[in-house]
C-alpha cells in the first residue's frame, strides 16, 4: 500500500460524455410524424396511447373471461410481434 499516491485510493469517474448526434437528424419522437407541428404530435401520440389503452383493456377482458393455452399463447405471440 506504501506504493500508492496520497489520491490512488479514489476513483472519479471519466469527464468525457458521449458525442452530440448531427445537426439535422431527427429526434426518435419527430420520425414517427415528420410533416406534423408539436401540437399535433402531441395529439397524434395520445390517440395513439388511448388506442393502445383500449387495446389493452380488450386483451384483459378476454384473459378474465378465460381462454385455452394455445389462445393466450398466441395472444402473447402476437404483442410481441408488433
Amino acid at each position: 500500500m506504501s506504493n500508492l499516491s496520497a489520491g490512488a485510493n479514489t476513483w472519479t469517474p471519466p469527464t468525457t460524455t458521449a458525442p452530440a448526434p448531427p445537426a439535422g437528424s431527427p429526434t426518435p419522437a419527430s420520425s414517427l410524424f415528420p410533416a406534423l407541428s408539436e401540437k399535433e404530435e402531441a395529439a397524434a401520440i395520445v390517440a395513439q396511447a388511448q388506442k393502445d389503452l383500449e387495446q389493452r383493456k380488450a386483451d384483459a377482458d378476454k384473459v378474465k373471461k378465460g381462454m385455452s393455452k394455445e389462445e393466450l399463447q398466441a395472444l402473447i405471440n402476437a404483442k410481441t410481434k408488433r
